[in-house]
């Protein structure tokens, strides 16, 4: 039926007719039909439901999620782009063919800052936006101080999940995915010890702070400092955690010893807070009635946000031992409450695949240091391994100084500790852990690439008996088993120490431990030629000298980039004059000296076989134990 175009129309009165005469009963009828001809349909306003805003906010998360997964493959394929505001006026990062890698030896900082280091060569940097935070760098700076870190600093590439991180930087300072302020700020203080100073001074210019005598990497401390302690409201609490920590790097890295021992005990200490010392399947047990304390941390989403979690706890655990190597103040975690598996290989953690944990090691195996799995060994695993292995050590010296200590002021000790079961089996660790290193873990340098992360391995068994034996040598007795391992275990850390300088390794990046190795062999030696000079063994006083002084130009060279080499530098010096006196000091610097000017880093033969000097009483009381029993424990016959 045609509608007639009235209104109402037609077909609507006779509708409403119909209507009308055949209404049910109690129906009300409208008197007047309802005509809808020519009239546009009204469109209802859509009510937004909680369930709707749930999928919504699940398709966003989803987005992000690829997004971030976009800005990660572009890092992966080309680690430059998005430095610099102008492609023209790029900054070309160098590394091995351009590829940031850990597994490749960098270019020395030489070569980087004659790149880096002109003004001409740097780019039109963007004007700071709205949003960007105070006093942080510009975006392109920022992301190569960050990539300075990742290429030098091999911790950092195990702290950090270098593709997330870098993609993140890219990130609206707004979003909730940006890096927290201390975290950007720790990376700048430690990227900045390996980039030009001019790159970094000319930040300071265009800053409108007042920046004083202090530099930019001590500006970026401080802020790191201030604002992880005025922006701490509960969240992103790992991301606090990974700035503690690279706070704590750079607090050694300049020698600030009460400042690292504060901040690395409470890193450990919020680490433990957070559950990161324990993993399932071990549950935490309680007493009934103490109420369980749920996790601050929530479930890890992925397996990389979970194996990031356990690579900060063991940063955290790492920084405080080899730290507390170079004291003998107490520890602030036994390590019979840490219940951890050990980390995954870096091939492994980059590419964000699960493993399984069939094969992986815990903390607390029995095997630890004799068994090294192929799938799941490499140099930062083995890392751990030797910072749990000193840890060890450390315990037992400290428990056998409180045990022993007493009776030997008093003159009435009556058993050498070396002959009880938990020295022997401590050495023994140390031994197995040396000799059971795989063939292609033993050889930290190939050619004229060093693994920083092996080279530390490698020194660390030196290390261990030397803090085992060193306080019970008796130096001049031929008998004394202490004092062989003492000068052998430094001649060999000096071995060490020589092949490094004898590459074109640059020594900023072969860390910070090993410093610390390379002083306590030189404060050994000088213990040698104390003795050697009260004995007039004129042909060891010679090869002791050039040994120390070996070590002490190499440790005041390397003083001039790190503040702790210095440090070192100046208490060897101190040490040396007075146990050698003063003639001896100042005969020694002064070959140091001109062995510096002169680039000279080769070590003069020696023999092996040199005799042990009689110095410390306590050795002394020791040794004559040791002699009246001469067959108990595992001394030889």
């Amino acid at each position: 039926m045609k509608c007639d175009a009235r209104r109402p129309c037609a077909g609507c009165i006779r509708s409403h007719a119909y209507a009308l005469a055949h209404a049910p009963q109690g129906i009300d009828v409208p008197q007047e039909p309802d005509c809808t001809y020519d009239e546009g349909a009204e469109i209802p306003e859509d009510v937004e439901t909680p369930e709707d805003r749930e999928k919504a906010g699940i398709l966003e998360n989803k987005i992000k999620k690829l997004e971030t997964l976009l800005r990660i493959l572009d890092w992966q394929e080309d680690p430059s782009r998005g430095c610099s505001s102008s492609g023209s006026d790029s900054w070309d990062w160098v590394t091995p063919n351009n590829h940031v890698s850990p597994d490749t030896n960098p270019s020395s900082l030489s070569e980087f800052d004659e790149r880096m280091g002109s003004s001409s060569n740097l780019p039109n940097l963007p004007v700071l936006k709205d949003t960007w935070p105070p006093n942080i760098p510009p975006l392109d700076i920022l992301r190569h101080l960050a990539e300075a870190c990742f290429t030098n600093h091999a911790q950092t590439r195990r702290l950090l999940h270098a593709p997330t991180f870098m993609a993140s930087l890219l990130l609206d300072p707004s979003d909730p995915r940006f890096p927290v302020l201390p975290l950007l700020h720790a990376v700048c203080a430690n990227g900045s010890r390996y980039m030009a100073n001019s790159v970094t001074a000319h930040f300071l210019r265009r800053s409108q702070d007042d920046y004083g005598d202090r530099s930019f990497s001590e500006e970026q401390a401080m802020f790191a400092r201030s604002t992880m302690e005025n922006c701490h409201t509960g969240e992103n609490l790992l991301q606090y955690l990974q700035a503690s920590i690279m706070l704590g790097w750079y607090h050694w890295f300049c020698a600030k010893w009460m400042d690292v021992h504060v901040l690395s005990g409470s890193t450990l200490r919020m680490a433990v807070s957070l559950g990161l010392n324990l993993c399932k399947p071990y549950p935490i047990i309680t007493p009934s009635p103490v109420k369980y304390v749920p996790p601050f941390l929530p479930p890890a989403e992925s397996f990389t946000e979970e194996e990031i979690r356990r690579n900060v706890f063991w940063m955290a655990y790492a920084m405080e031992r080899l730290y507390g190597c170079g004291n003998s103040w107490a520890m602030s975690l036994s390590d019979e409450e840490i219940s951890q598996m050990l980390p995954v290989t870096l091939a492994d953690f980059e590419a964000g695949l699960p493993i399984s944990q069939n094969g992986r090691q815990w903390s607390h195996d029995a095997d630890l240091f004799s068994r090294h799995p192929e799938d799941h060994t490499d140099p930062f695993i083995l890392y751990i391994k030797s910072v749990l292995l000193l840890s060890r050590v450390k315990n037992m010296c400290l428990r056998s100084r409180f045990q022993y200590y007493p009776d030997l002021i008093r003159n009435t000790i009556a058993e050498d500790p070396r002959l009880n079961a938990e020295f022997h089996a401590i050495e023994s660790m140390v031994d197995t852990f040396r000799d059971t290193l795989p063939a292609q873990y033993k050889r930290p340098i190939e050619g004229e690439v060093v693994d920083p992360l092996l080279y530390s391995v490698v020194c660390t068994p030196y290390i261990a008996k030397i803090f085992l034996h060193e306080q019970f040598a008796a130096i001049g007795k031929h008998s004394c088993l202490s004092a062989f391992q003492c000068i052998t275990s430094a001649r060999a850390i000096l071995d060490l120490l020589h092949s490094v300088t004898t590459t074109e390794y640059e020594l900023p990046r072969i860390g910070l431990f090993p410093v610390l190795a390379w002083f306590t062999a030189g404060r050994v030696i000088t213990r040698f030629l104390k003795a050697a000079q009260r004995e007039n063994a004129n042909d060891q006083i010679d090869t002791l000298q050039a040994e120390i002084t070996f070590v002490l130009s190499t440790i005041k060279k390397l003083g001039a980039c790190i503040p702790l080499a210095r440090r070192y530098a100046l208490m060897l010096d101190d040490h040396l004059q007075s146990m050698c006196g003063e003639d001896i000091a100042a005969k020694v610097r002064r070959m140091a000296d001109e062995k510096e000017a002169a680039g000279e880093s080769c070590v003069p033969p020696r023999d092996m076989d040199a005799p042990e000097m009689q110095e410390t009483y306590q050795g002394e009381a020791y040794l004559a134990i040791r002699l009246s029993r001469p067959q108990v424990g595992y001394f030889p016959k």
